[in-house]
C-alpha cells in the first residue's frame, strides 16, 4: 500500500518508501563524493531513493573536482617505480621521492656487526647478543665474564647453610643453633649468648632466647653470569616507490520528487522444523535458522561447517590423490579436503573473527594489535566488527623475529585508562626473541615479556589468557605469563581445538568460573562488578508458549546495582519497535544464594516475539560499581507442563517423577501433544555437572528409573 504515513492502529508496518518522479543527476563540483539531491538537481528534487550509477572510473593523476570527479582511493603506475634506501636520520621515514610518492613495498635487512657503514645505509639499531652462556662466579662480587664478553644479569645457582663459604661462593648471613635458657639474660649462661633469632617453640615467659656458641652456620649462594659477544645490530631499510595516481569517479544519483511510505500487513509463514537440514520436503522459513548445503554438516543451523582434519600440502596446484581443492573456499570441508600453506593465517583470521563476533554480541569491546618484530597494527577496543573484520582480513605471515613485549606493551597502553574489565588474549606461533628497543635477544626477550604482563596485572588488574599455536610456540613463556596474571594458559595446533579454545575464552571473559560459591556441582558463574559489565546470552529462539528463567543467585554488592534484562526480536533478528525491553529485576543489596523464577508469556502477553536475549549487567550512573554475583543452576525453557510437589518429585498426570541422585534441579516440559492419555515429556536438568544422574518413574502399571552418565 502506498501511503502518506502508514496506520498503526490498523496493524500496518512501515515497509519501505516509495519513489515518483526520478531522474539522474551527476554529482556536482561541491559535493563529489556524496549526494546531494536539492544540489545536484539545482533545487527541482528532494528524495534520494538509493540507485546511484558510476558514469565513469578511470585512473589519472589528479582528480578533477570541477568535473565532479570524487578520488576513492590510490593507486601507482607499475611503470614508474624505484628502490630507495633510508637514511640513518630519517630511519622510520619512507624514502620515496615526491615524484614516486606511493609507498609499495618496505623490505628490512638485519645483520650483527662488529660496524655498520652509515655511508652503506647500515644504521644501527641497538645491540645483538650472541653465544651466550652461564658462567659460576669464582669470587662472590666479580662477574664471571671475560673481558670480550658483557655481562646481562646473573642468577642464583644454588644457596645453601654452611660452616663455612669456599669457591667463589657469598656469604649472605649467619645463623646459630638457639635455646630456651632460664636465666635474666644468655651471658649469664657459659656458652650462650645473645643473638637476636627466635626460638621455636617459643620460650616461657621465665625463659630468654639463647644462641648457642660453635654452632655458626653462613648462608652460602653461587652466583653465576649470563655472559655474551656483543655485536651492533645493522638494519638496511628498503623501500619501493612508484607514480601515485589517483582513482576518479564521477557517479550520478537518482534524485525524485515525490516519496510515500510503503505499508503493509505482516502475517507470519509456520514451518515445520527441520532437523539438521535432513528433512528436505521442508523450506526453513526463518532467516535465522538456514538450512545447509547438501552433504555439509549443519552447525545448530547456522551457516559454518564442521572441522572434519585437516592436511596441510605445500600448493595448490592440482596432483597427488586425492587431488586438492582450490583452497578459495576454506568453509567448505569435506573428507578430502586440503588447507593451503598459509593455513595457520587463514584459520588465525577465522578465529579471530568468530571470537569478535562472540565476544562483541555480549556487549563488550574487542581491541586488535598485530606484531611480528614489532607492532605492525593496531584498533582500540571498540565493537564496529565492520571495521574489526578489515582489519583481521589484512593480517599475513610474518616470519622471523618476535617481539612479545612489543604486543604486551601495546596491549596495555590501550587498556590501562579503561574502567570495564580488562583481559588480553595473546596467542603466537613462535619464540620471543626480539626486545622493545629492537635488539635481538632469545633470553632477554622471554624476562621482558614476561616482566611486562606481571607488571600489568599488578598495576591494572589485566589478566592474560595466553595461546600456544603450534609446537613452536614458546610454551614455557606464554604459561608463566598466564600465571603471573590470574588467567589461563592453552596450546593446541588442531583447528577444532583452538575453535573450542576461543570459545571458552569468550565466555569466560563475559562471566569467569568460580569455585568458591555453588549451590551444585563444581563451579558458579561470577561477573564482577565494573563499568557497564555485563554477560548477555545470543539470540535464543522462542515459541508462542510460557517460558520460565530459573536460577540460584548470590549477591554482594557494595556501589551500584545489578540487573536482569531481557531484549525481545521479531522473526527477522531485528528489535521490537514498541517494546525492545524489559527489566526483570533490579539488586540492590547483598543476599546469599536464593532460588528465583520469571514467568514469560510469549503466546499472549509477548506475542510477536520470535528471539530474545537475556543479559546479566552492572550499572551505575555516578560511580564505578563494586561487588560481586554469582549466577548457578540457570535454567531458561519452556515452563514446566507438571505439578511440582518439592524440589526432587514432580507429578505429570499419572507420573511421578522422583531425582534420587546427582545435582541441580530438573525441568519437565511437554515436548509434543498425542491422543494418548498420557502426555509424553522430556527430562532436563538445569546443571547435572557430575553427568551421573538417577531418576525414579512410577506409573499406573509399574515402576522404572532412568540414568544418565
Amino acid at each position: 500500500m502506498k501511503e502518506e504515513s502508514c496506520n498503526w492502529n490498523a496493524g500496518e508496518c512501515h515497509h519501505s518508501y516509495v519513489y515518483e518522479n526520478c531522474s539522474f543527476y551527476n554529482r556536482s563540483s561541491s559535493s563529489p563524493c556524496s549526494v546531494n539531491c536539492f544540489l545536484q538537481s539545482g533545487g527541482e528534487r528532494n528524495y534520494y531513493n538509493g540507485t546511484t550509477l558510476t558514469v565513469y572510473q578511470i585512473v589519472k593523476e589528479k582528480c578533477n573536482s570541477s568535473l565532479g570527479e570524487c578520488d576513492v582511493g590510490d593507486t601507482y603506475n607499475s611503470s614508474n617505480c624505484g628502490y630507495y634506501n633510508r637514511s640513518c636520520n630519517t630511519l622510520n621515514t619512507p624514502a620515496c621521492p615526491s615524484s614516486r610518492s606511493y609507498l609499495v613495498e618496505t623490505s628490512q635487512i638485519y645483520s650483527a656487526k662488529t660496524f655498520c657503514n652509515e655511508s652503506n645505509f647500515e644504521c644501527e639499531v641497538g645491540p645483538v647478543y650472541k653465544n651466550c652462556i652461564w658462567r659460576e662466579r669464582s669470587s662472590c662480587q666479580q662477574s664471571a665474564c671475560l673481558a670480550s664478553e658483557v655481562d646481562r644479569g646473573d642468577r642464583i645457582e644454588y644457596s645453601e647453610w654452611k660452616s663455612s663459604c669456599t669457591n667463589g661462593e657469598c656469604d649472605l648471613g649467619i645463623r646459630y643453633l638457639t635455646e630456651c635458657i632460664e636465666a635474666s639474660s644468655c651471658e649469664e649462661v657459659e656458652g650462650y649468648f645473645s643473638c637476636g633469632q627466635t626460638c621455636d617453640p617459643a620460650c616461657d615467659p621465665a625463659e630468654v632466647c639463647c644462641c648457642k656458641e660453635g654452632t655458626a652456620e653462613h648462608n652460602c649462594t653461587l652466583y653465576s653470569d649470563y655472559c655474551c659477544e656483543e655485536f651492533k645490530n645493522c638494519t638496511t631499510v628498503t623501500d619501493y616507490c612508484c607514480q601515485k595516481l589517483d582513482i576518479c569517479s564521477l557517479k550520478a544519483d537518482a534524485c525524485c520528487k515525490e516519496r510515500y511510505y510503503k505499508c503493509r500487513i505482516a502475517k507470519d509463514v509456520c514451518c515445520p522444523k527441520a532437523k539438521w537440514c535432513q528433512v528436505k520436503e521442508y523450506e526453513c522459513c526463518n532467516v535465522v535458522a538456514k538450512c545447509c548445503k547438501e552433504k555439509v554438516k549443519c552447525c545448530a543451523n547456522i551457516e559454518s561447517c564442521e572441522y572434519a582434519g585437516e592436511i596441510e600440502v605445500a600448493s595448490c596446484s592440482p596432483g597427488g590423490s586425492p587431488t586438492p581443492p582450490t583452497c578459495q573456499n576454506i568453509c567448505e570441508i569435506r573428507k578430502e579436503a586440503y588447507y593451503c600453506e598459509n593455513v595457520r593465517v587463514r584459520l588465525a583470521r577465522k578465529l579471530d573473527k568468530d571470537f569478535v563476533s562472540d565476544v562483541v554480541s555480549k556487549g563488550h569491546n574487542v581491541g586488535l594489535v598485530a606484531y611480528g618484530s614489532t607492532v605492525i597494527s593496531f584498533k582500540e577496543p571498540m565493537n564496529n566488527t565492520t571495521i574489526l573484520f578489515n582489519e583481521i582480513d589484512s593480517y599475513e605471515a610474518n616470519a622471523g623475529q618476535t617481539c612479545i613485549s612489543c604486543a604486551i606493551d601495546k596491549s596495555v597502553d590501550l587498556l590501562k585508562d579503561s574502567e570495564n574489565v580488562r583481559v588480553v588474549v595473546l596467542m603466537s606461533d613462535g619464540a620471543a626473541n626480539m626486545m622493545l628497543n629492537g635488539t635481538y635477544d632469545e633470553q632477554m626477550a622471554k624476562e621482558e615479556a614476561l616482566d611486562l604482563a606481571c607488571d600489568a596485572y599488578q598495576n591494572y588488574g589485566i589478566v592474560f589468557y595466553t595461546i600456544g599455536f603450534g609446537e613452536e610456540a614458546e610454551e614455557e613463556l606464554l604459561k608463566n605469563i598466564s600465571e603471573c596474571t590470574h588467567g589461563k594458559f592453552y596450546k593446541s595446533a588442531n583447528a577444532s581445538e583452538l575453535k573450542k579454545i576461543y570459545t571458552q575464552i569468550a565466555q569466560e571473559i563475559s562471566g569467569r568460573m568460580d569455585e568458591t560459591y555453588k549451590v551444585y556441582g563444581n563451579y558458579s558463574m561470577k561477573i564482577e562488578a565494573a563499568s557497564n559489565a555485563s554477560l548477555s546470552t545470543k539470540l535464543l529462539k522462542v515459541e508462542p508458549v510460557e517460558y520460565v528463567l530459573s536460577q540460584y543467585i548470590k549477591t554482594n554488592i557494595t556501589v551500584g546495582n545489578f540487573y536482569i534484562n531481557v531484549y525481545f526480536y521479531d522473526p527477522n533478528g531485528n528489535p521490537i519497535p514498541f517494546q525492545p525491553m524489559i527489566e526483570l529485576k533490579n539488586y540492590s543489596t547483598s543476599q546469599e544464594f536464593k532460588k528465583e523464577e520469571f514467568y514469560l508469556d510469549f503466546k499472549n502477553q509477548y506475542s510477536g516475539v520470535a528471539f530474545v536475549r537475556v543479559e546479566y549487567k552492572w550499572y551505575n550512573p555516578t560511580q564505578t560499581p563494586e561487588g560481586s554475583v554469582w549466577l548457578d543452576d540457570v535454567f531458561f525453557g519452556p515452563a514446566p507442563t507438571c505439578e511440582r510437589i518439592n524440589p526432587k518429585v514432580w507429578k505429570c498426570g499419572e507420573f511421578i517423577i522422583t531425582k534420587v541422585r546427582g545435582d541441580g534441579d530438573p525441568y519437565i516440559y511437554a515436548q509434543a501433544a498425542t491422543s494418548s492419555k498420557y502426555l509424553p515429556f522430556q527430562l532436563i536438568d538445569a546443571q547435572c555437572t557430575s553427568r551421573n544422574c538417577k531418576y525414579l518413574i512410577s506409573t499406573p502399571g509399574g515402576m522404572t528409573s532412568v540414568e544418565c552418565s
